[in-house]
């Protein structure tokens, strides 16, 4: 996940033919030192997603005691059991009932991307225009509303069908949703992040992330020895102090200075008539829409294509990983709640690979004594490798294994835990840098696009698979599988024409280069 400044975009506007302003108030002296701004972020970012990771769990608990409810008081005879007596989670792990929540989980994430789809890049562009941090703000309050709502619905699940769940993320066209709180993360980041050390910082970055799930399923585990509930509304506590913790960092929009204008005369507020401020107002709007169709244009760089496509695979990645934790709950006899620290162990894993694992190699692979690659040749081969063992890994659950195996595969699908930040590092550098935001919240809408197609194809596999059995019941990981390879090819594909074009993008650090034999690979 990377951003990208080249030398001509440096002094020039966000977006084209916006007139240069003053420095808003908000562009505080540390914007001056990147190393605060970034530790700022990395912190917000641990908040937020601490407070998914507290939920993620005991919410798919809370919808498979429902599910397991409505299931025992539609039987007939000793089979059945009325709502109000409480049913072990153990009786829950019926294949109708597990098929039923595959079917909520994956209609969920369907339902969560249609504000992204739809919203993701206007507010990618207005970020570009007003600044990133009220529109990140504007979007936890959207996650915030959306996920109290849907606790709504499961508190009085009685009276409502659980499916109305499905409803809930609609309210996320405040602010876009998640992908758009992600996006103001790394534009910012982008914007103050040093340029030879983009990919390192982004990867940073995820390790804010990447503590939070090494330690939120932990506090969350325990705390579902008593509910799934208490864990349930402390994510949501927490999510609101890390969007509170984000009014600390300084806005970073103006953070380069812009090359003003000559025809750019101010215009004094005071004067201005009603009439005038309608005619501005319809200019911002014609220019937005010029601006969202001027940040499609990636579309016309091939290699761009291609690495913007490998996003597809990341939230069907993370959708994964959750169906290969409630398939080890149903299959070997565990609880939820136990699956969880599988959650906190993978994190630690991924952990590893990119605060020491990644870094290492990236060393290794650079130094002049060594292979010598240019940066972007090493991050082409560091992404391909990641890719890799997220598709060995999705092979051998595919293969529905025993437990041992099951653990291990898992753990080598964590090795690929990089490949998000090596992707964002190398699509940044094809992009001007006046489409910072708007290049991310287009990189948030594949990843979505890999939700809404992979929800309802993983769950509906899944489904199958239990009914069959045998190696149908690793449908959904095959298809995962097949992906990771597109993937890889498409990583191939792209450094081949860059090289091609001659644009070993390193030319831009003004790194050179002689490109070595072994860089020829890639």
């Amino acid at each position: 996940m990377a951003h990208h400044h080249n030398e001509h975009s440096e002094n020039e506007p966000l977006l084209p033919g916006t007139r240069q302003r003053k420095p808003s108030v908000s562009v505080l002296p540390t914007l001056h030192n990147p190393r605060i701004v970034i530790g700022l972020l990395v912190g917000v970012m641990f908040l937020i997603n601490f407070g998914a990771y507290m939920m993620t769990i005991p919410a798919s608990r809370i919808y498979e005691d429902i599910i397991c409810h409505h299931y025992y008081d539609s039987l007939s005879g000793p089979s059945h059991l009325s709502f109000d007596v409480p049913i072990d989670e153990s009786l829950c792990k019926v294949d109708p009932v597990q098929t039923e929540l595959a079917t909520v989980i994956g209609g969920l994430a369907v339902a969560s991307s249609i504000p992204t789809l739809l919203f993701s890049m206007p507010y990618g562009v207005l970020a570009d225009r007003i600044g990133r941090k009220p529109v990140f703000i504007l979007s936890v309050v959207g996650i915030e509303v959306a996920e109290i709502m849907g606790l709504v619905v499961c508190w009085f699940w009685r009276v409502f069908p659980l499916r109305l769940v499905w409803v809930m993320p609609l309210l996320q066209i405040i602010g876009g949703s998640s992908a758009v709180t992600s996006a103001m993360l790394f534009a910012t980041v982008a914007d103050v992040a040093p340029a030879d050390s983009r990919a390192q910082t982004f990867l940073l970055i995820m390790s804010g992330s990447l503590a939070a799930q090494v330690l939120a399923p932990l506090l969350s585990s325990y705390l579902m020895e008593w509910s799934p509930w208490p864990p349930v509304l402390l994510g949501i506590v927490i999510i609101a102090v890390g969007g509170v913790c984000f009014l600390f960092v300084p806005e970073s929009l103006h953070a380069r200075p812009a090359k003003r204008l000559a025809t750019s005369a101010p215009v004094s507020p005071s004067i201005t008539s009603p009439a005038r401020r309608l005619a501005g107002l319809l200019a911002v709007a014609k220019k937005h829409l010029h601006a969202i169709l001027d940040s499609l244009s990636i579309l016309n760089s091939t290699p761009a294509l291609l690495l913007l496509s490998t996003f597809f695979l990341v939230f069907l990645a993370v959708q994964m990983v959750q169906l290969a934790l409630r398939d080890i709950s149903a299959r070997f006899h565990w609880s939820l709640r136990q699956t969880n620290y599988l959650l906190s162990a993978r994190a630690a894993i991924d952990m590893t690979v990119i605060l020491v694992f990644l870094p290492v190699v990236s060393h290794l692979l650079t130094r002049p004594r060594g292979p010598a690659f240019s940066t972007r040749a090493k991050d082409y081969l560091l992404a391909v490798l990641s890719a890799g063992a997220m598709v060995i890994g999705c092979i051998l659950l595919a293969l529905s294994p025993p437990l041992e195996l099951v653990l291990t595969a898992l753990a080598i699908f964590s090795l690929g835990s990089g490949f998000m930040g090596l992707c964002r590092a190398l699509i940044t550098e094809l992009v001007p840098g006046d489409q910072v935001a708007s290049l991310y919240t287009a990189v948030g809408i594949v990843e979505v696009l890999g939700s809404v197609v992979g929800g309802p194809v993983l769950a509906k596999l899944y489904g199958i698979g239990l009914k069959w059995g045998g190696i149908w019941r690793g449908g959904p990981f095959w298809v995962v599988a097949a992906v990771g390879v597109w993937c890889i090819g498409a990583l191939l594909g792209a450094r081949r024409v860059e090289r091609k074009k001659g644009k070993d993008v390193d030319a831009m650090d003004a790194a050179g280069d002689n490109g070595t034999d072994a860089e020829a690979l890639l």
